[in-house]
């Protein structure tokens, strides 16, 4: 049996962890209409899905995939994180590919000041879709958001992919 130590850390986590997973999920795809860095997402508007294409066997670009002005979606809300990355297509079936998801002014600048977080999947070999859970800080809103994919041993390939965000009063 866990009991509650005097600091209250343990009361402290429950109440994170429920703040977290009940909480409203909003999605993010390309913006239809896009301005410079400040709006490149619509929200809770599937049509058009962000691409992010590998190099050559190594990382490709950055791909901004949160404006300076996409957060906050709810007003009152300051701080967001990105939760989940659904997947719906890929160009390179049955490939490793490894995705980095960064906060900061641009990809390079949250890459050197570690704001980033990185993870694999493997394409299934059939047209399923992936949705896959991004482990994140917190960050405020307004914060820039971005992507980049490597497919492993291969040319070039593509994945299509909408971000899901939470958003937080604290």
């Amino acid at each position: 049996m866990t009991t509650l130590h005097r600091d209250g850390k343990i009361l402290e986590e429950v109440v994170e962890i429920a703040r977290h997973i009940h909480n409203r999920g909003i999605w993010l795809s390309a913006a239809a209409a896009p301005s410079g860095e400040d709006h490149v997402a619509d929200v809770d508007i599937p049509t058009t899905s962000f691409v992010a294409d590998a190099g050559i066997d190594t990382w490709g670009s950055w791909l901004q995939v949160v404006g300076a002005t996409d957060t906050p979606v709810v007003a009152g809300m300051v701080k967001f994180e990105p939760h989940l990355m659904f997947i719906d297509t890929f160009e390179a079936a049955n490939t490793v590919y490894m995705v980095q998801i960064a906060a900061g002014a641009t990809g390079a600048a949250a890459l050197m000041a570690g704001t980033y977080s990185t993870f694999p999947f493997k394409a299934p070999a059939n047209a399923r879709t992936v949705a896959i859970p991004v482990l994140a800080h917190r960050y405020a809103a307004g914060t820039k958001v971005w992507v980049r994919c490597w497919a492993r041993l291969t040319e070039t390939a593509t994945m299509n992919f909408m971000i899901g965000i939470h958003e937080y009063k604290a």
